[in-house]
């Protein structure tokens, strides 16, 4: 997975404002898929917490499910070191984040054999629960 975007070295983004009172209305969900996992919180999930989550559902599933990311972090927070003084333009890009909405579905998950995926799947959900700033839930795809 690829960190960043391409070619923003130098560019730098103004903050990013939530509004926590919407809903995410572009989520995607793909047909071929059994499970999903939604946000049910808004908050900035990094490069490196996707990867952790990532690795985890990997090793967890061993091949035997297909699963797939629904986002990219395109956002880069900036940082200033701690010791430097008071203007002097805004600092380097610290981390690349995405800003999660309520509501987003992020994570699309297929199984071959739907029982032994669903107990799997559940299991997966509660282990990368803690691993990630936004509360998630657990949902499946009726066709």
């Amino acid at each position: 997975m690829q960190q960043g975007p391409n070619g923003l070295k130098f560019r730098k983004m103004h903050k990013i404002k939530l509004d926590l009172n919407n809903f995410e209305r572009k989520s995607f969900m793909s047909k071929f898929c059994c499970f999903g996992l939604r946000s049910v919180t808004y908050g900035n999930v990094r490069y490196k917490q996707l990867e952790t989550v990532r690795v985890g559902f990997r090793r967890l599933f061993k091949k035997q499910g297909i699963f797939r990311f629904n986002l990219f972090p395109y956002a880069s927070l900036t940082r200033k070191s701690k010791h430097s003084r008071m203007g002097k333009g805004k600092g380097k890009h610290a981390f690349w984040v995405f800003p999660m909405k309520r509501g987003r579905i992020f994570f699309n998950v297929m199984w071959s054999v739907s029982e032994f995926g669903t107990s799997v799947t559940k299991f997966g959900c509660n282990k990368v629960s803690k691993k990630l700033p936004v509360s998630i839930k657990l949902f499946k795809n009726l066709f």
